[in-house]
Formats: C-alpha cells, sequence, structure tokens
C-alpha cells in the first residue's frame, strides 16, 4: 500500500470517529521559506476540498534574539529543536492534538465557532513572531531569520493548490507568538484574499499576542525597547500601514499601539496577567504593581473598542497564557460583557463574533479574581 493510500485510509477511519488526519504540506518551492537551522518549512491542511469555512492556526512557542541573555537563539535550539527546524511527520493526528477539545472539535457544543471549519496549522521554526526577513550571517548567529516568508509561501500554496478561494469565512489564529505574528500579518492575509475574492469574510484572533502596558515595567528595563532590538535583528516586517506612517516601526510592535491601522476585523484575547509574556516584570508578590499592570491592560482595551467598536474582545481577570488553551476560560469561568448586562464564556464570545451576532466583547473587573478562576 503506498503512503498516500495509507493516509486516506487513515483519514477516513478517523473522520468516522470524529477526527481528521491532517497531511503534511512541504513549502519547498519557495526558497526563502526556511526555518532557524534553514531547513524548508512545511505546513499542515485538511486532505481534499477545505469546504466553505476554514481555520488557520499559527502555533506559537516564544522567540529568541542572537547574543541576548535570556533570549538566546542557540540555546533554546538545543532545549526544544523542534522551535527551530522543520516538521517531517507525514501527518498530524488531529484527535490526539492540544486542539481536539476547544478549536478543532467537531462538537457544536464543545467548539460552537469552528466546530465545522476546516484546519491548516502552520508548526513554528523561525522563532520571530512570523515577521523576519534576515538570511544568516554574523548578526544572526548563523541563524535564518525567514518568518515573515514561511507565512507568505503558506498562503499562496493554499491559494495556489486548495480551493480556500471558494470559502465564504477564513480566520486567521495564533496564540502567544503565533498571535503576534496573527497580528503582524492579519491585514496582508486579507488582502491577498481579497485581491482573489473580494467578498470573503476574513477575520484574525490574537489570543495571548501584544496587548500590553508598556507602562508598567521594573525599573531600567523598558519591555518595548527590547522587543524593538529583536525585530530590527529580525529584520522584521510588520503591518505595511502601520510602517508607512511611522517608519521606524516602534509603534507597530503592539497591537496596543498599532490597533489604529488595522483594516480587518480583529479579536484579542488576554488574561489579566499573562504569566508568559512578562518582560520586565516583577514577581507575583508584588501587588500594586500588578493592579496597576491590570488596570492599564483594561484601560487599553477600552481605548480599542471605543475607537474600533467591531474589535472583539475578551479579558480574564485570571493568571494564565494563550485562553483558547485554559479550560477554565473556554468553558467555565465567566467574565463580563462589556458595558451591558449579563456575563459569558470564551467559546460562546467567539462564536458570536465569528457569526457576527451577539455580545462580542467581554472584559472582567480588574480588582478581583474572577471567582471562576483556578489559578491562585
Amino acid at each position: 500500500m503506498t503512503m498516500g493510500l495509507r493516509l486516506a485510509v487513515s483519514a477516513a477511519l478517523l473522520a468516522i470517529a470524529g477526527g481528521a488526519l491532517l497531511e503534511h504540506v512541504p513549502l519547498s518551492s519557495y526558497p526563502k521559506a526556511r526555518c532557524n537551522d534553514d531547513t524548508s518549512a512545511t505546513y499542515y491542511r485538511e486532505p481534499g476540498t477545505l469546504g466553505d469555512k476554514v481555520l488557520v492556526w499559527l502555533q506559537g512557542g516564544g522567540f529568541c534574539v542572537p547574543r541576548v541573555p535570556g533570549f538566546d537563539c542557540q540555546q533554546r535550539c538545543v532545549d526544544t529543536p523542534s522551535m527551530c527546524t522543520a516538521r517531517t511527520e507525514p501527518s498530524m493526528d488531529t484527535e490526539t492534538s492540544n486542539f481536539n477539545w476547544n478549536i478543532w472539535s467537531r462538537s457544536p457544543e464543545e467548539n460552537p465557532a469552528f466546530h465545522n471549519h476546516s484546519r491548516v496549522y502552520l508548526p513554528y521554526c523561525s522563532s520571530d513572531v512570523y515577521t523576519g526577513d534576515r538570511e544568516a550571517g554574523l548578526i544572526t548567529q548563523g541563524f535564518t531569520f525567514n518568518g515573515k516568508h514561511i507565512f507568505m509561501a503558506m498562503m499562496e500554496d493554499l491559494i495556489a493548490s486548495t480551493d480556500i478561494l471558494a470559502a465564504s469565512q477564513v480566520v486567521l489564529m495564533g496564540g502567544s507568538a503565533g498571535a503576534m505574528g496573527t497580528e503582524a500579518n492579519c491585514d496582508l492575509f486579507a488582502e491577498r484574499l481579497h485581491e482573489e475574492q473580494p467578498a470573503m469574510d476574513v477575520r484574525c484572533i490574537s489570543d495571548s499576542g501584544s496587548l500590553y502596558p508598556y507602562t508598567d515595567h521594573t525599573d531600567f528595563c523598558y519591555p518595548q525597547l527590547l522587543e524593538y532590538a529583536a525585530f530590527e535583528i529580525w529584520n522584521a516586517i510588520s503591518d505595511a500601514t502601520c510602517h508607512e506612517a511611522d517608519p521606524t516601526g516602534l509603534s507597530c510592535i503592539s497591537v496596543g499601539t498599532a490597533y489604529n491601522y488595522s483594516t480587518t476585523p480583529v479579536m484579542l484575547l488576554m488574561s489579566s496577567e499573562d504569566t508568559v509574556i512578562r518582560i520586565c516584570a516583577p514577581g507575583s508578590e508584588d501587588v500594586e504593581f500588578w493592579q496597576s499592570w491590570r488596570d492599564n491592560l483594561a484601560k487599553i482595551a477600552r481605548e480599542i473598542v471605543s475607537v474600533k467598536p467591531s474589535t472583539g474582545l475578551y479579558i480574564a481577570n485570571c493568571p494564565y497564557h494563550v485562553s483558547s488553551y485554559n479550560t477554565d476560560a473556554w468553558a467555565t469561568m465567566r467574565v463580563p460583557l462589556l458595558d451591558q448586562e449579563g456575563d459569558i464564556f470564551l467559546r460562546d464570545l467567539i462564536a458570536n463574533w465569528v457569526k457576527g451576532e451577539g455580545p462580542i466583547q467581554a472584559l472582567d473587573d480588574m480588582d478581583r479574581r474572577n471567582p471562576q478562576c483556578s489559578a491562585p
């Protein structure tokens, strides 16, 4: 039996059981789509037709900056080599993934937003939040940072090799570094699809990305400047419209300052004290600092939705990283709706926003932990 036939049989069996095998797609036809170690990047997608609705997920996993203590690329690629090289597994089993109970579940009750969406998965292997445009050299310690080209290669391959242009809706979503990549590539993705299909509904969801209160930091440590230095080393390409308005790119790093330049519908998911994206922050024992952090995060969020009321928003007062991975947030922890009566689970809020109906913004009380939060 050939490999292709084996995959087809396995996919059919999994489909009967409610799962599926995503097929491995090399991007070797796109010369600049290469990982940190210079291997040719790959992605995974549903075999056959994608259908009427598609969810594209960008994997997260932090980032690295050559020669910067705490962010060193050499150590990262030793500790987590899968973050620096291309994935080679011939298929991806959706039933054994981290998404089988949430955004990839086929149950309308578990996953009201995406239970009928086809799935595309882009592994993260460039360590540059999908923005880099820098070949390996002395400044990079021999690492390649071509994340922007990996994203664009996946985008072009989907257009050339699948029926994605027949879809009525395509949602780009990512967590952590994948959320930052979603923010940086959202308009690019929408504009490219709209070149072919102007009426397509294209939306983006950033889950624990760059929504960050830069006013709150420890002494003599400035998170925005550290991130700016990383973008310079990667030769990062973020939102084009933002860069036209600010050639330095400093205001384009965070969605909290770049949101005004976005033209594509966006939803922002965060926790009140993200447990991973905390550059220049003290320990949890500094109560005054974290109250200021929560208050300023909520202030930024309110400013965004006041300027762009169509923006989806979810911020739970609970410390964790990536809302769609968090079982409390997904279907246990109810968060108050913003400026209206009632509260809601994350899964239902996302479904409202994806479908263009119902309340789309929820913001917790920043003065007290959500009572359904299981974290201390």
